[in-house]
C-alpha cells in the first residue's frame, strides 16, 4: 500500500476526538504495515513514530518487529527508521509486562527478534558506537533489558516535586532472556584493544550514554560486574582534579549520575566527600546543580544531607534562590520534609528570604510571585504568563516557578502550618485569579488531587468550596479556571454539588453558549437540574450509592475475602 496511504490516516487521527478511535486507527495501521514492514518503514516514520504510542495490540507489533528482523543493520543505518526503532523499542517493555504471564508463546517470539536485534548490534558495535542514530539504539537496545516504567509520572514537573520519595519501578523480563549474559558479551566491547580507552569515550555523548547505560542496568542486576566497572571507570581519575572535571563534563556525567544510585566504596569515599568538599562550585554550575539535586533525591545518608543543608541553606540560602536553579529549592523543601530534618527552619529561610508580612498571612502569595531561574535559565518576563496584580490586591502575581515551589510544600504529608494558614486566608477572588492563571490552575488542581490538607481537612474543604460560591460560572468560562471547576466537581460530596449546580443553573444560558462552560455543564447535566431538579437530586443520589457499593466491593475482595464474595455471589 502506498505512502499516501498512511499520510491520509494520520490526517484522521487527528481529527479523532476520542482516544478510543484513535487506538482503533493506530492498531489498524500497525496491522496493515506488517505486510510491507520494511518499505513502509523506510517510506513512512514519522507517521508511524506519531501511531506508535497509541497501539494498543501486542500482537500487531511482535509481529511488525519479527518482519523487520532480517533488515535490522539497515533500519540502523537510516536517520529516520532508527528513531522509529528506538521508540518501538521503548514501547514493547511496557506491553510485554502485561502480557508475559497470559501469552508466552508471543513473549517468546519478541525474544528471537530481539536476540536477532542484539547480535545485529554487537556485531557493528564499533560502527554503531561513533553515530549519534545509531548510539540511541545502543542505548535503547540494553535498556529494553530493564526499562524504566516512564508512566509513573505524568511528566519531568511531577518526578521533580515527588523529589525521589517514590522509588521507581522498572519493567522486568522474563528470565528466559539470559540478561546477564548479554550484559557480560555487551560490557566486553567497552574494554577490547581497539576501543580501550575509556576516558576517551566518556568525552562523547553518545558512547557516555551507551556506558551509563550498562552500568545501570548492572547497579539493578549484576553486582558483581557492576564493581568491575566502577573499578576500570576510577582508574582514569588520578586526581580530585581530574574527577571534577568528569564530574563536570556534560557526557561523562550520565556516567556518575548514575554512580550515585547505587551503593559503593566509590561512591561513599570518593564521589561524596568530592562534592562536599566543592559544593559552592558544583552549586553555582548548571551540571553540578543537577548534580547535587540527584544526590539528594537518591541518598539515604543523613549526615550527608545534613553537610549539605549547612554548606547551601544556612550559609548561602540568598545564592540558591538567586545563582541556583528552582530545582535545588524544591529538591531541599522534599527531602527534608522526608527525612524530618530541619524542615519548618528551611521554610523560616524561605519566609524571611521573602519579607513576608501582615503576620505571615502572606505567605503563599509571596511564593507564588518568586521569580527564580529555571533549569532551562528561562525568564518571567520572556513570555512566562502572569496575572497583573490590582490595586486592592485581589489578584495575585503567578509564576512558573512559584506554582512549582508551592505544589513541593503542598505535597509534605503534613502540611506546615505557615502555608496551611496562608492558603486558608485567601479570598474567593485572589482564589479565582489562581485558577485563571495557567500555572495556578495546575496548581489548584494538584492540591485539590494529592494534597493531604484537602483529603484530610473537611472544614479546609468546606470552606474552601464556600469561598468560591460566586465565582463558579466565571471560573467554567474561563479556559483554565474550568479546569479547576472540573476537578472541583469530580471531588465534590453530594452536598457540595447541589450547591455548585444550584449557583450555576443562574447562568445556564451564558454557560451553555461560552467554549469552556459548556462542557462543564454537560458532565454536570445542568440542563437536567434546570428542568427537573429533584429528579436530578435523586440520580445523583443513586450513582452516589452505586460508586460506594462498587468500593466496598472492591474492597472486600482485596481484603482477603475473595471466597466469602464468591459464595455471596453464587446464592
Amino acid at each position: 500500500m502506498s505512502s499516501k496511504y498512511y499520510r491520509e490516516a494520520l490526517a484522521l487521527f487527528h481529527q479523532c476526538s476520542k482516544n478510543e478511535d484513535r487506538v482503533d486507527l493506530a492498531n489498524k495501521v500497525f496491522n496493515e504495515a506488517c505486510n510491507e514492514a520494511l518499505a513502509i518503514t523506510k517510506s513512512c516514520p514519522r507517521e508511524l513514530e506519531e501511531f506508535l504510542p497509541h497501539v494498543s495490540a501486542l500482537t500487531c507489533l511482535t509481529t511488525y518487529f519479527e518482519k523487520l528482523s532480517d533488515d535490522f543493520d539497515d533500519l540502523i543505518n537510516d536517520k529516520g527508521t532508527c528513531y522509529l526503532l528506538e521508540k518501538l523499542l521503548r514501547r514493547l517493555p511496557s506491553m510485554i509486562d502485561k502480557e508475559k504471564i497470559n501469552n508466552s508463546e508471543l513473549i517468546e517470539r519478541l525474544h528471537i527478534a530481539y536476540d536477532q536485534l542484539f547480535s545485529c548490534i554487537c556485531t557493528n558495535f564499533l560502527t554503531y558506537l561513533q553515530q549519534i542514530g545509531s548510539c540511541h539504539i545502543i542505548v535503547a537496545t540494553i535498556e529494553f533489558l530493564h526499562m524504566e516504567n516512564v508512566e509513573q509520572f505524568d511528566n519531568e514537573y511531577e518526578r521533580l516535586i515527588d523529589g525521589g520519595a517514590t522509588p521507581l519501578k522498572y519493567y522486568e523480563l522474563p528470565t528466559e532472556w539470559n540478561i546477564k549474559d548479554k550484559l557480560r558479551q555487551i560490557t566486553n566491547y567497552f574494554f577490547n584493544e581497539e576501543i580501550a580507552d575509556l576516558a576517551l569515550l566518556l568525552n562523547d555523548p553518545g558512547t557516555a550514554m551507551v556506558f551509563a547505560s550498562i552500568l545501570r542496568i548492572c547497579g539493578f542486576l549484576y553486582e558483581k560486574k557492576y564493581k568491575k566497572l566502577l573499578k576500570q571507570l576510577f582508574k582514569l581519575t588520578r586526581s580530585t582534579f581530574e574527577l571534577t572535571d568528569y564530574v563536570l563534563d556534560k557526557n561523562a556525567s550520565y556516567v556518575f549520575e548514575i554512580i550515585l544510585q547505587f551503593d559503593s566504596i566509590q561512591r561513599n569515599d570518593i564521589l561524596y566527600p568530592l562534592i562536599l568538599s566543592k559544593t559552592d562550585e558544583f552549586c553555582l554550575h548548571s551540571i553540578g546543580n543537577y548534580f547535587i539535586q540527584k544526590l539528594l533525591m537518591t541518598t539515604t545518608d543523613i549526615s550527608i544531607i545534613s553537610q549539605l543543608y549547612q554548606n547551601i541553606i544556612t550559609e548561602k540560602f540568598h545564592i540558591l534562590i538567586e545563582q541556583c536553579h528552582i530545582n535545588m529549592l524544591i529538591t531541599f523543601i522534599r527531602v527534608c520534609e522526608r527525612f524530618n530534618y530541619k524542615y519548618d527552619d528551611l521554610i523560616k529561610h524561605y519566609r524571611k528570604y521573602l519579607n513576608c508580612k501582615k503576620k505571615n498571612h502572606d505567605f503563599v502569595q509571596r511564593v507564588l510571585q518568586s521569580n527564580m531561574k529555571t533549569n532551562n535559565n528561562e525568564d518571567n518576563s520572556d513570555g512566562q504568563h502572569k496575572t497583573t496584580v490590582s490595586q486592592n490586591q485581589s489578584s495575585i502575581f503567578i509564576t512558573k516557578n512559584g506554582s512549582l515551589v508551592l505544589q513541593a510544600l503542598l505535597r509534605a504529608k503534613i502540611v506546615d502550618s505557615l502555608t496551611k494558614t496562608s492558603l486558608e486566608n485567601l479570598t474567593g477572588e485572589q482564589i479565582n485569579s489562581i485558577a485563571c492563571d495557567p500555572n495556578g490552575s495546575h496548581l489548584l488542581c494538584q492540591l485539590i488531587k494529592k494534597c493531604t490538607l484537602w483529603f484530610n481537612g473537611k472544614e479546609f474543604r468546606q470552606q474552601f468550596y464556600t469561598k468560591l460560591e460566586s465565582y463558579y460560572s466565571k471560573m467554567a468560562c474561563d479556559k483554565f479556571g474550568s479546569w479547576v471547576i472540573d476537578t472541583l466537581w469530580t471531588n465534590a460530596n453530594i452536598e457540595q454539588k447541589i450547591k455548585i449546580a444550584d449557583k450555576m443553573s443562574d447562568e445556564f444560558n451564558i454557560l451553555r453558549s461560552n467554549q469552556y462552560g459548556k462542557f462543564i455543564t454537560y458532565k454536570m447535566n445542568l440542563n437536567a437540574y434546570c428542568l427537573r431538579p429533584e429528579q436530578w437530586k435523586t440520580n445523583l443520589n443513586l450513582i452516589a450509592k452505586k460508586h460506594m457499593l462498587c468500593d466496598e466491593i472492591e474492597d472486600g475482595i482485596t481484603n482477603k475475602n475473595r471466597k466469602k464474595f464468591k459464595k455471596n455471589l453464587s446464592t
